[in-house]
């Protein structure tokens, strides 16, 4: 992947609140009266944002945070990065999940910690058996902490926010009017815009905007796949310009990185199916120029510096409604496929230590040797050289 810089309805559901919250620790997150008012649910998810910030503070950690509208791909990404690491030892990098972030005294952490590794156990491993991606239905945002270990490389932490991708859909119904709403679009989630607005380091972003909404090798109506589509455009534009608001510091540590998850649905019938799943810049850029004009342009009016941020294409797997398909009969798909995970996690591996003012460096210290591999190493060095 190379950096184009220059080119560049529902109501969604509330956070429980909390009470007596101390802004070390989560002993004292209890979750308040069901009853309780908006505002004291905003306040709870200030709060527990402002401990998630605190305790990845001083856990070392990246955050790397994710948005996108439901069946953008989030979770199938995350998946397809811890499989890589998990299933791939050629690329002779480890990966385990951590501690708890918030601990494991209190109800809520251990919540947010049990939905953090049943998605990094349990969903790798159905992943990695080709088995259907579950729809992600959370309360509550959770950070998955992972400590990823490379060969000849200094060790690094991640956190990946996963979210619900309902909480950034348009307010706007299919057959409704804009003139008759008084926002367009929910306001942030408390808890994450508290966390955005609190974290003292380099964050990570990566913006999903999906080719298509549908199953790539469905038969669903294009017409409702488009109607999904502004509003997918829609959410990551307030997204962006919510972040311009509460991001005040620490910003020029930030990286973003908009990703087209499910490229290969632009080829999807065509019978050269490993050059044309690679990405292809020209037909990134028109696509996005003409599905995601909104978004686009609340990314490059992003108050940060050019390199800063990125657009790139991303495929996850050859997935349709069954699972991910194994392709093993074709070395030259498979290979293509196999190159994206490796070339996101030199990216975000190389923010992560230039976060912490380190020499930013590659992740993976040599070649992977399979030959279905060794072209997806050569384009990850043209990535991060920017070619």
């Amino acid at each position: 992947m190379s950096a184009a810089n220059e080119e560049e309805a529902e109501a969604p559901p509330r956070f429980p609140s909390y009470s007596g919250a101390e802004e070390a620790g989560a002993s004292s997150l209890v979750p308040s009266s069901p009853s309780a008012p908006p505002d004291d649910a905003r306040d709870g998810g200030r709060r527990l944002g402002l401990q998630l910030a605190r305790a990845l503070e001083s856990g070392g950690y990246h955050p790397v945070v994710l948005f996108g509208t439901a069946f953008s791909g989030k979770t199938s990404l995350l998946l397809s990065l811890f499989a890589t690491l998990v299933s791939e030892p050629r690329l002779e990098t480890g990966i385990l999940l951590c501690d708890p972030i918030l601990g494991s005294v209190d109800g809520v952490g251990r919540k947010l910690h049990e939905d953090a590794r049943r998605l990094f156990d349990v969903g790798t491993q159905a992943f990695i058996a080709g088995e259907p991606t579950p729809k992600t239905n959370v309360s509550l945002p959770f950070f998955i902490p992972v400590e990823v270990r490379p060969t000849g490389r200094p060790p690094q932490r991640f956190a990946f926010l996963e979210s619900n991708g309902e909480w950034y859909r348009p307010l706007k119904k299919r057959d409704q009017r804009y003139s008759d709403l008084e926002r367009t679009a929910p306001e942030l989630q408390a808890a994450v815009e508290s966390f955005i607005a609190s974290y003292q380091g380099g964050i990570s972003f990566l913006y999903l905007t999906p080719y298509t909404q549908r199953f790539v090798y469905g038969n669903e109506d294009a017409n409702e796949d488009s109607h999904e589509i502004e509003g997918a455009s829609l959410a990551i534009s307030n997204v962006l310009d919510a972040y311009d608001r509460s991001r005040a510091t620490h910003r020029m540590s930030d990286r973003h990185l908009m990703l087209v998850t499910k490229w290969d649905a632009h080829s999807a019938r065509e019978s050269d199916r490993a050059e044309s799943v690679e990405e292809d810049r020209p037909a990134l850029l028109d696509f996005c120029y003409g599905n995601y004009a909104q978004a686009l342009a609340a990314f490059q009016r992003l108050d940060v510096d050019p390199d800063q941020r990125q657009l790139n294409a991303y495929v996850s797997g050859i997935i349709n409604k069954d699972g991910r398909l194994q392709l093993k009969n074709d070395s030259d798909l498979q290979g293509v496929v196999k190159s994206y995970p490796p070339r996101l996690w030199t990216y975000l591996y190389r923010n992560a230590l230039q976060a912490a003012g380190e020499v930013p460096l590659s992740l993976f210290p040599e070649p992977p040797r399979k030959p279905a591999l060794v072209r997806a190493f050569h384009k990850l060095l043209d990535f991060v050289s920017g070619r």
